[in-house]
């Protein structure tokens, strides 16, 4: 487990009082350069957190969950900017003229769309177990729906766009999830631990094959067990779990709340094959292609490419595709999860940046220290998101977005910076 120390908060539990953004009118006409304030989108979806965002935000718990606040020019919730005397969508912008929108390079790798999406994500509970495709498996599944015939709305679909869905997660509290799979050699021992009769074959499988093919098969059969003997596996690894004190007892506390909420679900046999990571403020785990993921609890500035394609294996009750999940997933052992930024100093602030091996996006915070102004400059479009303090006319969960060319920061706080990779 992957655990770093947060006042009095015990493993496994996340507690933080940090929910709808409020409707603001037209923005004023101070911000820099090229800034133009956003409308942004609350997602209430129903593992949202009440208080986080609120929190933020200096305001009370909403009566409906928020999860995740939206910044950018997703089609199915795009943020809106003040153009022409009236509120209009991103994403209709950018098509109506990606060169002036995005520069003549975005636009030409990316065509008429920002090709990242911002998120301010607050988990009151945990999330679907999860993994996203590659670039060939999302434009090889999209085109095989499409010409199925299979509509893009339908509950079975798999792909909805053609695009892959890499992302990074940052915390802004401490922050609980499972990324990638353990080291085998630690997941044997975990499991002679648990001492769960009903698991002594898959021990034997990856002491069998302590690799990747080891993995999958154990994953496979979980996935194809009957609805018995996946009642009887869960039950059995659930009554286990409440005793078990060992080196992963962080993740052993998470398996009895996983089974209130999604009760005999096959996610929480396969969740003792993944890394239990807690992140501190500022950590951050970065999920690439084919990777087993969950976030638990926590609240985190989360950046993707633009895609809505999620293929789940657990904690849900929406489809699963079992031959396509296994297909990718990667089932490589990951050592150790989290993204390790760079960090610099500057005459007015502390910028941190996130640059995953990906095209898509990276990710700047600036720490201002209200010293003076910071010129920043930029071939591609850009989103600002405040998470404190004040930064020009952004105050905490505002958005702004920025087109190519310089912008400039000032103020005392902290803005992140989302900009092509």
């Amino acid at each position: 487990m992957f655990h770093l120390a947060f006042d009095g908060v015990s493993s496994g539990v996340c507690r933080y009082f940090i929910a709808e953004i409020a409707v603001f009118g037209p923005p004023s006409h101070n911000l820099a350069g090229f800034m133009e304030k956003l409308r942004t989108r609350i997602q209430p979806y129903p593992w949202g957190s009440r208080s986080a965002i609120a929190a933020l935000r200096g305001e009370p718990p909403t009566s409906e969950p928020q999860a995740e606040l939206w910044a950018g020019a997703h089609p199915s919730a795009p943020s809106q900017l003040f153009r022409g005397g009236r509120w209009v969508d991103l994403d209709a912008l950018i098509a109506d003229d990606p060169v002036g929108e995005l520069g003549e390079d975005v636009a030409e790798r990316f065509g008429e769309r920002l090709p990242f999406l911002a998120k301010i994500l607050a988990a009151g509970q945990p999330l679907s177990l999860q993994t996203h495709p590659d670039p060939a498996a999302a434009r090889a599944g999209f085109l095989r729906e499409n010409a199925a015939g299979v509509p893009i709305d339908a509950p079975n679909r798999t792909y909805r766009d053609a695009s892959a869905k890499p992302e990074i997660l940052i915390a802004l509290t401490p922050f609980e999830g499972l990324c990638g799979f353990r080291p085998v050699a630690e997941t044997l021992h975990f499991l002679d631990e648990l001492n769960v009769a009903m698991l002594r074959p898959c021990a034997d499988t990856l002491r069998a094959s302590p690799n990747a093919k080891g993995l999958r098969s154990v994953v496979e059969s979980f996935l194809r067990h009957d609805l018995g003997h996946r009642t009887k596996l869960i039950d059995e690894i659930v009554a286990t779990a409440t005793t078990y004190s060992g080196a992963q007892a962080g993740l052993a506390d998470w398996i009895g709340r996983l089974n209130s909420l999604y009760p005999n679900d096959i996610g929480i046999a396969i969740s003792l094959l993944l890394n239990h990571v807690v992140l501190s403020p500022s950590e951050a785990l970065f999920l690439k292609a084919g990777n087993l993921h969950a976030y638990l609890c926590g609240m985190g500035v989360e950046v993707m490419a633009n895609s809505d394609n999620v293929l789940r294996a657990g904690f849900t009750g929406k489809h699963i595709d079992i031959p396509e999940l296994l297909s990718i997933t990667d089932f490589t052992p990951l050592a150790d999860p989290l993204f390790r930024p760079v960090v610099a100093l500057t005459n007015h602030a502390v910028v941190t940046t996130f640059r995953p091996p990906v095209r898509d996006f990276a990710v700047e915070r600036f720490d201002l220290d209200g010293s003076g102004e910071l010129r920043l400059n930029s071939d591609g479009p850009s989103i600002l998101i405040c998470t404190s303090g004040t930064v020009h006319d952004l105050a905490p969960t505002e958005a702004a977005y920025a087109r190519p060319g310089i912008t400039m920061l000032a103020g005392s706080g902290t803005v992140w910076r989302v900009t092509i990779g």
